[in-house]
C-alpha cells in the first residue's frame, strides 16, 4: 500500500536543500523538478513570491511525501517514474495553486517523492491550509493516478500528518 504524508515545516531553505541533496541520498536523487519556479533556484523563487505578497511569516512550506510500496518501482521505467512524479505534482498544484519543487528519492526500500509546496499561492498571495477535505480530494486523485500505473493505492488509513 502506498502512503502519503503531510508534514508541517517552517524551514523552506532546509527542506529544499534536503530534497535535492544527492550526496546525502547516496546518489539516489533520481529526478528533480518544479512547477511555477526554476527548480535550480527554488528557494529564491519561493521567497520572492512570499515577499511580493508580504507573507514571509508563519508556516513557510508544506512538505508532502508520496511513498510507493516497497518494490513497486520495479513496475515502472525511469521515464514513467519521472512522469508519475510530474503528474502527481500537477495534482498538488491544481489543489493548492502554489509553487512546488520536488524530488524522487530511491535511497530507501521504497521509492518516494518529496514535494515542497510554497505556503503562499502564486496568483493571489493567499496562505494555504491543506485541510481534511483537500487532503481527501488530493489522495483520491493521486489514487487514480496510482491505479493508472498499476500501483497500489493510498489506503484510507495510510495518510499521515505530522509536524516537524
Amino acid at each position: 500500500m502506498a502512503v502519503m504524508t503531510l508534514i508541517q515545516n517552517n524551514n523552506l531553505k532546509n527542506l529544499l536543500k534536503y530534497i535535492n541533496n544527492n550526496v546525502r541520498h547516496d546518489g539516489k536523487v533520481l529526478y528533480y523538478n518544479g512547477i511555477g519556479l526554476d527548480p535550480e533556484h527554488a528557494i529564491r523563487d519561493m521567497e520572492l513570491c512570499k515577499r511580493a505578497y508580504d507573507k514571509t511569516g508563519g508556516t513557510q512550506v508544506k512538505h508532502i511525501v508520496v511513498s510507493l510500496e516497497a518494490g513497486e518501482e520495479d513496475k515502472l521505467t525511469d521515464e514513467e517514474i519521472c512522469t508519475f512524479a510530474d503528474r502527481t505534482a500537477d495534482i498538488i498544484y491544481d489543489n493548492t495553486g502554489c509553487q512546488i519543487a520536488y524530488a524522487v528519492h530511491g535511497n530507501t526500500d521504497n521509492l518516494h517523492i518529496h514535494y515542497a509546496v510554497n505556503s503562499v499561492q502564486i496568483n493571489n498571495g493567499k496562505k494555504i491550509d491543506i485541510g481534511r477535505n483537500s487532503t481527501i480530494k488530493m489522495t483520491s486523485e493521486i489514487n487514480c493516478l496510482l491505479e493508472e500505473y498499476g500501483l497500489n493505492t493510498i489506503g484510507s488509513r495510510q495518510f499521515n500528518e505530522s509536524k516537524k
